[in-house]
């Protein structure tokens, strides 16, 4: 998705930040981090610094962009960056495979519909 924070507040959902869950996240995109696929927000600056601090301690699972398998990852894991995006793995395969060309793992591969659409989302492939 490219705008989470704007899909995240057509749908009017309000979320707890990741680094303290007893406040509001501020859904805009100044106050989050995507890693991969998955988009993070935060309640203020010092709680964000507090996540790119110790991204394991708060991340939970994440999906590899290669394999789509879901992961815990750990200090160890696989990464690469790209496009101002930090990508984690799953293996040492997938990131090689998301290496050799990164812009066919930039975004997921499906797209997501406005929330009053009825249509189902379709697949890009």
């Amino acid at each position: 998705m490219q705008d989470p924070a704007r899909y995240i507040n057509e749908l009017g959902v309000e979320l707890t930040g990741c680094v303290d869950p007893s406040r509001s996240a501020i859904v805009d995109s100044s106050y989050m981090q995507m890693l991969g696929f998955e988009s993070f927000f935060f309640a203020d600056s010092a709680n964000m610094s507090k996540f790119l601090d110790n991204i394991f301690r708060y991340c939970g699972g994440l999906t590899d962009p290669v394999s789509k398998e879901r992961f815990l990852p750990n200090k160890n894991s696989p990464r690469s960056e790209f496009m101002g995006s930090t990508y984690l793995f799953a293996s040492e395969l997938s990131l090689g495979t998301f290496e050799e060309m990164p812009s066919m793992y930039y975004l997921p591969n499906y797209k997501m519909l406005p929330p009053d659409s009825t249509e189902k989302a379709s697949v890009l492939q």
